[in-house]
């Protein structure tokens, strides 16, 4: 299986994730009452944190822990400590956690809910839609 996703793969990817992760900006902006902060900046900020983050969790921990030879499910839910660290980097850099500590730790713990929803979303259309060739979502 080749490890570059094709174009519509990437295209879909980059939608999918931008496009929510904004929303998600656009969400917190209301809530924290920042409309200072971009939400196309801040879902381009967090997608490609996340990438990093994914690459190296699949390139490096998976398989220093062993994790690929056990459940999917396992391997899914390993990830959660590198979405915890992503969220509150961008979090932090973007909204800062002085603000309103309370909301901001909230919205990281909501942020991982939100990449992982997201994930199932990219299952779904890599499943349906004919050629969706990517490893990784």
């Amino acid at each position: 299986m080749p490890m570059i996703p094709s174009l519509l793969a990437g295209a879909a990817y980059l939608s999918v994730k931008v496009g929510g992760y904004a929303a998600f900006g656009w969400c917190l902006n209301k809530v924290s009452g920042q409309a200072a902060v971009s939400p196309i900046k801040f879902g381009a900020a967090k997608t490609a944190l996340g990438l990093a983050g994914g690459i190296a969790y699949v390139f490096g921990l998976v398989p220093a822990t062993g994790l690929s030879e056990k459940s999917d499910l396992l391997l899914f839910l390993g990830a959660a400590p590198i979405r915890l660290l992503v969220w509150s980097a961008l979090i932090g850099l973007f909204y800062g956690f002085r603000s309103n500590p309370t909301l901001m730790r909230a919205a990281v713990l909501l942020g991982v809910g939100c990449s992982y929803a997201l994930d199932g979303v990219m299952w779904v259309i890599y499943k349906v839609l004919p050629g969706m060739v990517m490893p990784l979502c």
